[in-house]
């Protein structure tokens, strides 16, 4: 049995994370609440998680993937889970 080898997801690699992030997303029913229009939804779904990599989850260095980049495990470390007020003002 093969085994998948999970590694860092490097910054250059955001747009591939964001879309297998966004078609993981793409008949999640908040995100089909959302975003009733399925087109619509895969558009706004990658350029959000592709924001989202490259503005809060990657500058914290724990993003991950697989070689295949079959799809992306992000998270925040301990104590910077808040996303500073400064920082979603941006995002807008």
């Amino acid at each position: 049995m093969a085994h998948a080898v999970v590694r860092g997801l490097h910054p250059a690699e955001a747009p591939l994370a964001a879309a297998a992030l966004a078609a993981a997303f793409q008949d999640d029913p908040v995100m089909s609440w959302c975003f009733p229009q399925a087109e619509r939804r895969a558009a706004v779904l990658a350029e959000g998680f592709e924001l989202f990599l490259r503005r809060i989850w990657l500058p914290h260095d724990e993003c991950f993937t697989s070689d295949g980049l079959a799809g992306a495990a992000c998270w925040l470390p301990p104590g910077h889970w808040r996303v500073p007020l400064r920082t979603q003002l941006a995002l807008l």
